[in-house]
């Protein structure tokens, strides 16, 4: 394993590592190009602002993984390279994360992207990476988060073995969520609109909505109780939800998590002599119910 941190301009190192595994390059201000690393299998780059070239960083990196999909097939992740445009052509990672690289605009060739199993696209300034998200059977998970510029999200690549899709904000109709046939956990982060309209798909089982400041609504009354495999909901940080859907949940729902979402908890609140807010009846039947209710003091405070 070889760790650069901080380099002074004057550093020099080899230009090939022929057995280094496992290379971490963080905020090397004039780093411009990486050594040669055939054997390299983990590469994590942070901070280097100038780096531009790699192309001869990893030219064994496919055939070491052949067809082969386990613990030894390669990583990487890249965060604030703001002059990097391109992947190394051989580059075939089964987990990828890519944050603030502003010019990079391609992923993974198709025939490559078949290792790919996750899939993280952190502060890309228009949305550009999250548009060239290719085809593949092979990904699982997948994380978009502080996009900016991006009114909507494009049209879902053919992803039939997404099982996790994180952190994804709701603003346009293209992109539809139901044509992702796989997936079981869906976690909405930061939804500008004040209603989710998106057709959720019917094979989830844990859905996470938070930090939506804006939202007032889930969406039409039967959302939630149109999914007959939803076991965990979880609810917090949304101020201005009024309530849960007309239909009510899903009998399949165990655990159920509201936090600092001030008007829906109060709808869902029990009251003295066995009445509650209007939302009672359709949390009651919830085993696993949390709530962060008003204390008393709290109230008379």
């Amino acid at each position: 394993m070889l760790t650069i941190v901080e380099n002074a301009r004057k550093l020099r190192y080899p230009n090939c590592f022929p057995k280094l595994r496992t290379l971490k390059i963080k905020s090397c201000k004039s780093l411009r190009a990486l050594p040669v690393a055939p054997s390299l299998m983990f590469l994590t780059l942070i901070d280097n602002l100038i780096l531009e070239d790699w192309s001869e960083v990893v030219t064994a990196w496919e055939p070491m993984c052949g067809e082969v999909q386990d613990s030894s097939c390669h990583q990487g992740s890249w965060f604030n390279l703001l002059e990097l445009n391109t992947l190394p052509i051989d580059f075939a990672p089964q987990k990828l994360e890519i944050s603030g690289c502003e010019l990079l605009v391609a992923l993974p060739q198709p025939h490559f992207a078949e290792r790919l199993q996750h899939l993280a696209l952190d502060a890309c300034l228009d949305g550009t990476l999250v548009r060239a998200i290719p085809n593949t059977s092979s990904l699982y998970s997948l994380v978009i988060s502080g996009v900016s510029r991006l009114n909507s999200l494009p049209q879902w690549p053919q992803l039939p073995g997404l099982k996790a899709l994180s952190d994804v904000f709701v603003r346009g109709e293209r992109a539809s969520l139901s044509t992702l046939l796989s997936l079981t956990l869906l976690s909405i982060r930061n939804c500008p609109m004040p209603k989710l309209t998106e057709e959720l798909p019917a094979t989830l089982e844990c859905l996470s909505i938070g930090s939506c400041p804006f939202l007032q609504s889930l969406g039409p009354k039967e959302i939630l109780k149109s999914l007959p495999s939803l076991k965990d909901l979880y609810i917090e940080d949304c101020p201005m939800l009024q309530s849960l859907p007309e239909d009510g949940l899903p009998s399949s729902l165990q655990p159920l998590q509201i936090q600092r979402c001030p008007l829906l908890t109060e709808r869902c609140q029990m009251e003295e002599g066995g009445g509650g807010g209007p939302d009672r009846p359709k949390v009651m039947h919830i085993p696993d119910l949390e709530i962060d209710f008003p204390t008393a003091s709290s109230t008379s405070a």
